[in-house]
């Protein structure tokens, strides 16, 4: 995973753009394993703290959504309409492949926040790295 860029900083909008490539001699995920759902695509993935941003999780229970007096808004918004989520699935990489993402993220009420960009794939392992997005 290249270095992460991240630009912008008007009205709180800045673009996270990073480029992951395969280095090694195997593709991340063979086709047949991927067919057959043997295998998870690689993921690219924003993780922020929970008081920042806490996604929609399916799996929340009816019990756990009564606990919550009200409920937490997030104060990070992805504005790319195509992404609207804080992960790209990448898929598989073929050997020497390369692949560019750019998230578009839109801060509300803060200035900056520290965040984890993480890549993980089945084959390949889970690399991280920790940004700041603002000031």
């Amino acid at each position: 995973m290249s270095e992460p860029k991240i630009k912008g900083g008007k009205d709180g909008e800045y673009t996270i753009e990073v480029e992951v490539e395969n280095t090694g001699g195997l593709p991340t995920a063979f086709l047949q394993a991927q067919l057959v759902k043997i295998v998870r695509p690689d993921m690219l993935t924003l993780e922020f703290p929970e008081d920042v941003y806490r996604p929609r999780s399916r799996g929340r229970s009816y019990y756990r959504m009564q606990e919550e007096e009200t409920p937490q808004k997030n104060k990070i918004t992805f504005i790319d309409p195509e992404q609207g989520a804080p992960s790209f699935e990448v898929g598989r990489l073929e050997k020497g492949e390369k692949k560019k993402y750019k998230f578009k993220v839109k801060l509300d009420g803060i200035s900056g926040t520290e965040c984890t960009l993480k890549f993980s794939s089945t084959r390949g392992g889970v690399i991280t790295k920790k940004i700041h997005i603002g000031n």
